[in-house]
Order: structure tokens, then C-alpha cells, then sequence
């Protein structure tokens, strides 16, 4: 018997194998890392990219989501239903519903869509203030009809007032709260476009928008069941016609559908791929939309084939899917020792792996407490993390994410001259090393479970809130799409550029 977290666990050999998904993941991010080219592009922050990646998935096997890292399944299946559902551009029903992943690209009330400069950090990589006050001319997109070869679909124009000045903008309120609450900072912001009041609150005509005007999941649905040998079944959010009033044209475009037998198969298109941040989301969500088709349909689950013409990793966000990638090296190690050795040796080897941790640790601590008591300066510098608590205990500290520990360790070095760890390396290695062997031993197979429905329509928009304890038996947190056996490893924050 191995005790983790003061649970007796049994070893499970038939559970330990590493999923597809994350084999196929970790493969395109490694290739990425190695062959990516360094490109430029509109948000300001260099991309390493690959042009043209596919992979078929039989989801009728296991369900497409992976464990090297936590993936929020919560946000992807109200995503899903918000575009394809309820077909709604309106973000406030996301954020109803603690979905947040689209305040970036919210045009504020005002009608005006800010932009803001990538989050700068400091040597210790805590982020930085940006400028508030500095204004960008207000600009508003239009079609392009007669010359798109040379500058696109869409030109920008100066917004001017009535007396022809052209007009200049800052952060407003609104958008500035919302910056602060998630990044802790001040913005700067980068650009900003006019798009009227009556898209306020929304993403422009895009996505949902397309959908309601189109009906194209309702064609889809219908066809399932009235005509499934159709070779015509798409939904296609890439409309020409509304570009100027999109504040961010579809990437995930193109969704086929075909019923060979009795099973529903289906391919995406993905014209641009955010890898570490948007990829593992998108293909769980369109996992879990095929399903529901299928369901409705009276059909059986078969392949998502998933295709995309450019598959980047923005520079930011090298260091965290390099993390990733090393997670999932240390577990490929334990799988190959767990299913090649007997109950006695790995449990050996897991104390190993626990107990150096565990003295690293207590290392770390007993420092960073001992600094924390002695230095007002020290105590006054990471406050932020330990929310001002007059002493650092262990309590607190076991609290504080690896992420921020690690932080806390460089400022200790670098600007206090305490020195635990060199460059963190030995007390992250510690760290991924048993979490890594800790899901080896206790991972199960993620399968989702849907209600009888005869529409896709019909499933519920309902989710339990933050912190609610059916969160933990259902990730999704919505009683009609259940999600089950997901143990995935600790949640890997990446930047996203907006």
C-alpha cells in the first residue's frame, strides 16, 4: 500500500499507461520548441511556429483532455454551449456563469474595444505596472473589397469628432478594473477600436453571432437525423462579410460532420493555434460538442480528426510548456518503473521521491520564515503572497502556489542574499517529480457521461459555482455533462496575447 495525501492507494497497472492526448500534445509542443520559426505577428509577442498539424482521435475510446496540466473543463463546456447553444457574442453570460476567458476581447460600454501591451515582468518574473494614462487614436475597421492583396480583408480608419480632430482614448473604467482584478497591474494600453454601443458588452459579430444568424448547428442536427448520409453537414463561423464588426475572427473555423453506419465522426479546422493555452481547451470542448450531436442524433461516437494551418507557441510562454514538457518526461519515467516493477519497489521509490521533497521543502520554509521574521523589507516585498500575515507559518506557506514559491525563492536570493535553492531548479525538480509519480499511481481513465436528450438544445446552461463540492466528483460542473475519473496534474499558467 502507498499513502498519498493520507489515502491508502492500491497500485492500478490497467490505469497507468499515459493518454493520447497527452502522447500527441507534448510530441507537436516538443516539435514546436525544436523546428518552430520565430514570426511576428499582430499582438506584439513573437510566435515559434509550425505550419500544418493533424492528429485523428477515436473519442468513442476515451475522452481528449489532458493531465500533464489541469484544463478548467468547467470553462470549456460553457464556452462550447455559449457559441454553438445559446449562440450568443454577449460575454456577459460567461462571466454569469464565473467564465472570464473572454474579457479581453469584450468591447466595453462604451463601444470601444481596448487593447492592451503584453504584462511585463521583472527579473523574478512578477509583473510589472504599465501606464494608464498614455491615449491611442481611436481607429474603426472596414471591409477592404478592392485592394485585399495588399492589405486584407479589413483597413483601419482614425475615428474623428465633429470638428474632423481625430479622437484619442485611455482605459476606461471599466475595462481598467478588469485588467487590475486579473493581472494585478496597472495596463498600458495598445490600440483601440470603435465598434459601436450596440455591440457593448459582446465580441462583435463572430462566433455565437454567426451561428444565430445562420442556424448552422439547427441544419447540422436536422440533417443527423432526417438525412445522415448528407456529405454537406459544416458549421462554418468563417463569414467574410463580418470581419469589420469581429473584434477576433473564429480560429477554430470549421467543424465537419459524417455518419458512416451508425456512427458520427468529425473533423475541425484550426487556422491559428495558441498551443499551450487554447489547444487542449478547444479539442475537450469539440470532444464534448460531438457528443452531444450524437446523442441527440441516436448516434454512436466515433473520430475527431483535428487539423491546423499554424500551431504556435508565443515566446512568453516557452518556459511553462518547457514545465510541461519535463512533467510529462517524469512520467513517461514512472509509468515504464510502475508497470516493470513489483508493489514493494515502486512504493520504495515513491517514499524516495516524497521524502526529498518534503525535506527541500521544509528547508525552503524554515528560511524564508526565518527572513520573514527578521526583515520587514523581506516581509513588506512578498506581502502579496502571504496577504500580510505577521509571521510566515507552514500553513501559510504549503498554501502559496509552487509557481509564487518560486518567486518568493529569487527575490530571497537575488535581493536579500538567501540563498536555498540555486535558481529553483532542485525544488521544482522535487516538486514535479512527485506529482508526477503521485498521478501515475492514482490517474484514471476521463470519460465523459451525457443526458438523454433528443436536441443539443435541451442540455442545461446551469453550473454549480466556484468552490462548490460537486466540482470535485464533476469537473464540468453541469449535472447533465459529467466528466468522470479526470485526476489531471496542478493547473500551468501561460500567458495569452490579446
Amino acid at each position: 500500500m502507498i499513502v498519498i495525501d493520507g489515502k491508502e492507494i492500491r497500485i492500478n497497472r490497467a490505469n497507468v499507461a499515459i493518454s493520447e492526448i497527452d502522447e500527441v500534445y507534448i510530441s507537436l509542443c516538443q516539435n514546436i520548441l525544436d523546428n518552430g520559426v520565430e514570426t511576428e505577428n499582430r499582438t506584439g509577442v513573437n510566435t515559434k511556429a509550425i505550419a500544418g498539424w493533424s492528429h485523428t482521435f477515436d473519442i468513442s475510446k476515451f475522452f481528449p483532455i489532458p493531465e500533464t496540466k489541469l484544463v478548467v473543463a468547467s470553462n470549456f463546456s460553457k464556452e462550447i454551449q455559449w457559441i454553438h447553444q445559446e449562440q450568443l457574442n454577449d460575454v456577459s453570460w460567461l462571466r454569469e456563469r464565473d467564465n472570464n476567458i473572454w474579457d479581453e476581447w469584450c468591447i466595453d460600454s462604451d463601444g470601444i474595444w481596448r487593447e492592451y501591451m503584453p504584462v511585463q515582468k521583472d527579473e523574478y518574473g512578477k509583473p510589472l505596472n504599465g501606464n494608464p494614462e498614455i491615449e491611442v487614436p481611436l481607429m474603426r475597421q472596414v471591409l477592404n473589397h478592392k485592394d485585399v492583396a495588399k492589405k486584407g480583408d479589413i483597413k483601419r480608419q482614425f475615428v474623428h469628432d465633429g470638428f474632423g480632430k481625430k479622437i484619442n482614448v485611455r482605459p476606461d473604467k471599466e475595462s481598467l478594473e478588469r485588467y487590475i482584478k486579473k493581472h494585478g497591474v496597472m495596463p498600458t494600453i495598445k490600440r483601440a477600436t470603435y465598434f459601436g454601443e450596440k455591440y457593448a458588452n459582446t465580441i462583435g459579430e463572430q462566433y455565437g453571432f454567426i451561428n444565430a444568424l445562420y442556424q448552422q448547428p439547427q441544419i447540422v442536427e436536422y440533417m443527423l437525423k432526417n438525412n445522415p448520409t448528407d456529405r454537406r453537414m459544416m458549421i462554418n463561423l468563417w463569414q467574410r462579410a463580418h470581419f469589420a464588426k469581429a473584434v477576433l475572427p473564429s480560429c477554430v473555423f470549421n467543424i465537419l460532420f459524417t455518419v458512416i453506419g451508425d456512427t458520427l465522426h468529425a473533423s475541425v479546422i484550426q487556422r491559428s493555434a495558441d498551443v499551450p493555452a487554447g489547444l487542449p481547451f478547444n479539442i475537450a470542448q469539440y470532444a464534448l460538442l460531438v457528443h452531444q450531436f450524437a446523442k441527440a442524433a441516436g448516434l454512436k461516437v466515433g473520430t475527431l480528426t483535428w487539423e491546423i494551418m499554424n500551431a504556435h507557441i508565443y515566446v512568453d510562454q516557452e518556459e511553462p510548456i518547457r514545465q510541461q514538457v519535463r512533467r510529462y518526461k517524469y512520467m513517461k519515467e514512472y509509468e515504464k518503473l510502475i508497470l516493470t516493477s513489483t508493489d514493494e519497489t515502486v512504493e520504495r521509490r515513491y517514499n524516495s521521491v516524497k521524502k526529498k521533497f518534503e525535506l527541500l521543502n521544509t528547508k525552503v520554509f524554515a528560511g524564508l520564515a526565518y527572513l520573514y521574521s527578521s526583515s520587514e523589507q523581506f516581509k513588506n516585498r512578498i506581502s502579496e503572497y502571504t496577504k500580510g500575515a505577521d509571521i510566515l507559518t507552514e500553513e501559510i506557506f504549503n498554501k502559496i502556489p509552487m509557481s509564487k514559491r518560486y518567486i518568493i525563492l529569487n527575490i530571497a536570493s537575488k535581493e536579500f542574499n538567501l540563498r536555498l535553492m540555486e535558481n529553483n531548479s532542485e525544488y521544482e525538480e522535487a516538486f514535479e517529480r512527485k506529482i508526477s509519480f503521485e498521478h501515475m499511481l492514482t490517474r484514471g481513465n476521463p470519460k465523459l457521461e451525457l443526458e438523454d436528450h433528443d436536441s443539443i438544445f435541451d442540455y442545461s446552461t446551469e453550473y454549480v459555482k466556484k468552490g462548490d463540492s460537486y466540482l470535485k466528483e464533476n469537473p464540468i460542473g453541469n449535472k447533465e455533462l459529467v466528466l468522470k475519473d479526470y485526476h489531471p496534474t496542478p493547473f500551468i499558467a501561460v500567458p495569452v496575447a490579446q
